[in-house]
């Protein structure tokens, strides 16, 4: 087989079943896919540990999970949220969280009420780990319907569902407990996706794997310190990317243990969450931070600069030319020109050379305001 051709089999991290679509010959796909198959396990082995004694699930760094990595890592430390108000932050973290959890029971055929909603986001937001006693209070949530809100957090005390009710015949809740809370993985991120699978492919509950899934990832990078989970909302996007999501556990589980693919892809969904949250804050509170921002850091900018940038912000364009700029604002060619390049030494704009014009691509809300911190 052409090496090139492996090569790019593997940089795009392709199962057996992307390869087979691309070989004819069935014996020589075989052997191609023991070639790429032993090369990755072999990579694996030298850079990442197994997830023993959970079960022998392993993984690779690609280019893709590790740009993710670090896209959700700048991302959790947003300066822009200095420039929204507690209230605010406040709303939009409750509205995202139950929106998610909303939507999460109802993609699996559970009824919301306010009441169940609230009494997630209860168990979620005021433990601090994640034991059998969370895990019981949390399938309960779930399963009843007419829990009395002052018994929310009390539900093992009447003995409702424990331990040994809520889990599948045959499963040691202890394995995914150790997966949580001892098994030590470089990446905060990578072992959140590792929980979410363990609970998908293993299926350890009774019942609403689906959801627990969810809900234990959100709670671990909770627990993590990644407070901008607060405010995406995933459920949305996988049930979007359903197809895909089902590929990547698929792909997973007939891989002889290499869950790459699982982890390309629910990273994948959280920046994608963060992107959405990106385009929120500029449309709802774009022009409000830039205010702010401009008159602290004392920015001379002139009222037509100022007008150009707000109403690019809610603009679904993000690409500007110097016609563009001179046309809309009735300027010379060399004042748009002039005027741009200033909006990019402050960090509005990132410049680009096309053919002989040059264009400028807007920066988003959090971007902007980590530029005028730095």
């Amino acid at each position: 087989m052409d090496n090139q051709l492996m090569q790019d089999f593997n940089s795009l991290y392709f199962s057996k079943k992307q390869i087979s679509r691309r070989i004819f010959e069935k014996e020589e796909l075989e052997k191609i896919w023991e070639t790429i198959q032993g090369g990755r396990l072999k990579l694996s082995k030298k850079n990442n540990c197994d997830f023993k004694p959970i079960t022998d699930y392993w993984f690779n760094n690609t280019e893709g999970i590790d740009s993710n990595i670090e896209f959700v890592n700048e991302a959790n430390n947003l300066g822009v949220f200095n420039y929204i108000s507690s209230k605010i932050k406040d709303n939009l973290n409750k509205s995202a969280e139950s929106l998610e959890i909303s939507q999460l029971l109802a993609l699996n055929g559970i009824e919301t009420s306010e009441k169940k909603i609230n009494g997630i986001r209860n168990i979620i937001n005021n433990s601090n780990i994640i034991d059998e006693d969370f895990l019981c209070n949390l399938y309960n949530i779930i399963e009843m319907e007419d829990l009395e809100s002052d018994k929310i957090n009390k539900v093992n005390s009447k003995n409702i569902y424990s331990i040994s009710r809520i889990v599948e015949d045959g499963h040691n809740i202890e394995n995914l407990l150790l997966l949580i809370n001892k098994y030590e993985e470089k990446s905060i991120l990578i072992k959140a996706t590792v929980i979410h699978l363990y609970v998908i492919i293993n299926n350890p509950f009774i019942k609403h794997n689906a959801i627990i899934s969810e809900l234990l990832t959100y709670k671990y990078l909770l627990m993590n310190g990644y407070e901008v989970i607060k405010y995406c909302s995933i459920s949305p996007l996988i049930k979007e990317k359903l197809k895909k999501y089902n590929t990547a556990i698929e792909n997973s589980l007939s891989s002889n243990g290499d869950i790459t693919y699982f982890i390309k892809f629910y990273l994948d969904i959280l920046r994608n969450s963060i992107e959405v949250l990106n385009m929120e804050l500029n449309y709802k509170f774009g022009k409000k931070i830039l205010k702010e921002l401009i008159e602290k850091n004392d920015v001379k900018l002139e009222e037509r600069c100022m007008k150009f940038i707000n109403s690019v912000l809610t603009s679904k364009n993000n690409v500007v030319t110097i016609d563009e700029y001179k046309n809309k604002l009735n300027v010379s060619y060399e004042t748009a020109r002039s005027d741009l390049n200033y909006l990019v030494t402050l960090g509005f704009f990132r410049i680009a050379k096309s053919g002989k014009r040059y264009e400028y691509y807007k920066n988003d809300i959090s971007t902007i305001v980590d530029n005028f911190e730095e």
